[in-house]
């Protein structure tokens, strides 16, 4: 059997790019890390080997990030980013074939998760490994470990901040308390947010939120735990018509669907809040709207 080769010439998006990063990322670690484990002599390879190795990945997902941020419309999939063309250039741009929604980056930003959490597995291993190791440099012991603790905070803090990236949360303007609002979601780190406005204009009477359906239960609770203190008291699932497929990964925020009868309203109260704590997957979280 032939071993798979990257033709360079069918590389032509930038998430084809990334995907190649990603894959030799992932190799490169590997060896480092095979090296420190097989590699006795001279001793002071070994941790080089393995410090290397963590800190590869910080570096990767720096430019994750920037790619997500800076380069964004062009990470999108091709009829979004027609759309970004058609605004930022002025000219209509016709795609030669049919484009369909695909998932690439949020497989990318899944498999970044699994990375990091393989990782804080690495960290582990090397912290009890010191643990066990009998030594009189107790200074540089404690070095290691502090660059050990600090790692593991990044980790976590690029784990979290990955998984508000995937949803998209819509605010709208008529809210009573849009600002404050705005000020809650923008404060806690939830940057993939956009405003919107509609129903003629006039100030909403009640404050809901609508959720896609492959929005995950956490990212809900989380989202509910800001806002409630400003007023917001009743929600329910984008899960009719073509709006289904076309949010389902939407958070709005300032909803004009209270006042839909084919969908099924709750009240966020303390028993909701706390029923929601403890789901810990999408299906069980969608029957409480049955």
């Amino acid at each position: 059997m032939e071993n798979p080769k990257i033709q360079p010439d069918k590389i032509t998006k930038p998430i084809q790019l990334l995907a190649v990063w990603f894959a030799g990322l992932v190799l490169l670690v590997g060896l480092l890390l095979t090296g420190a484990k097989t590699i006795n002599e001279p001793i002071w390879l070994v941790p080089v080997l393995a410090i290397s190795a963590i800190l590869i990945i910080p570096i990767f997902l720096y430019f994750v990030f920037l790619l997500q941020t800076k380069y964004r419309p062009q990470m999108q999939e091709d009829t979004f980013y027609s759309r970004y063309l058609d605004t930022s250039t002025n000219k209509t741009v016709i795609l030669t074939e049919e484009s369909t929604i695909n998932s690439t980056v949020i497989e990318l930003q899944n498999q970044v998760i699994q990375l990091t959490e393989s990782n804080k597995t690495y960290l582990k291993n090397i912290e009890s490994l010191i643990k066990d190791t009998k030594s009189q440099d107790t200074k540089k012991i404690s070095e290691i470990e502090a660059y050990i603790k600090t790692s593991n905070e990044n980790f976590t803090k690029v784990e979290e901040n990955i998984k508000k990236s995937q949803f998209q949360i819509k605010l709208n303007r008529l809210l009573p308390k849009f600002s404050e609002y705005r000020l809650a979601i923008v404060k806690n780190g939830f940057e993939n947010l956009e405003e919107f406005t509609g129903g003629g204009g006039k100030l909403l009477d009640r404050a809901l939120i609508s959720v896609g359906m492959n929005v995950d239960p956490k990212f809900v609770l989380e989202v509910i735990k800001i806002l409630k203190p400003l007023g917001l008291e009743i929600i329910n699932l984008i899960n009719n018509g073509h709006q289904q497929e076309k949010r389902k990964n939407e958070v709005v925020v300032g909803s004009h669907a209270y006042n839909n009868t084919e969908l099924v309203t709750l009240n966020i109260d303390s028993v909701f809040i706390e029923t929601l704590s403890n789901i810990e997957n999408k299906e069980l979280f969608q029957s409480m709207f049955k």
